[in-house]
């Protein structure tokens, strides 16, 4: 589904700019005290490092540096990096491919009510990515990122919908 993967592109960026609006005015002074927190085992400075590597911003971009900070941040439970991590196996950036990886992830960060990750696992169960395919399973993962304000998640239910799921 050739829409759903530029959503996740896109949502790369959108789930980086929403967890820090800042980020177009980031000075590589920032990245450095974002670090030093960071390396001190501040979760949200550790996905905040994940996204300006992710984005370039303030640095140089690197996809592997990105899975790296948000690989620690995510296994402390923060829902944006555990998305993040998602979609890095899942388009294979900065890591191997690996969607089985991708959907454990996006489990995880949708479980705690991540509008995109929710709208990933949609797209896994409707195409039988790594799990049994399940439209209806589907159906209720976009009716969750809809109901987390997601459009795409809306748009993706109500195709359901109209097919009878």
């Amino acid at each position: 589904m050739q829409s759903l993967k530029n959503i996740v592109i896109n949502g790369l960026m959108v789930i980086g700019l929403s967890f820090g609006l800042m980020m177009s005015s980031v000075a590589s002074n920032d990245f450095y005290w974002y670090k030093t927190q960071a390396e001190q085992g501040n979760v949200s400075s550790q996905t905040m490092i994940g996204i300006m590597y992710l984005n370039g911003e303030g640095i140089s971009k690197d996809l592997q540096q990105s899975f790296i900070w948000f690989e620690k941040a995510a296994k402390q439970g923060d829902s944006v990096a555990q998305t993040n991590i998602g979609m890095m196996y899942d388009l294979g950036q900065g890591v191997r491919q690996d969607k089985k990886k991708a959907k454990e992830w996006f489990q995880k960060s949708a479980d705690q009510n991540e509008p995109l990750a929710q709208l990933m696992l949609g797209d896994y169960y409707q195409s039988g990515t790594t799990v049994r395919q399940d439209r209806k399973k589907a159906k209720e993962w976009f009716g969750k990122s809809c109901d987390e304000g997601l459009q795409e998640g809306c748009d993706f239910y109500r195709k359901l919908n109209e097919r009878g799921y």
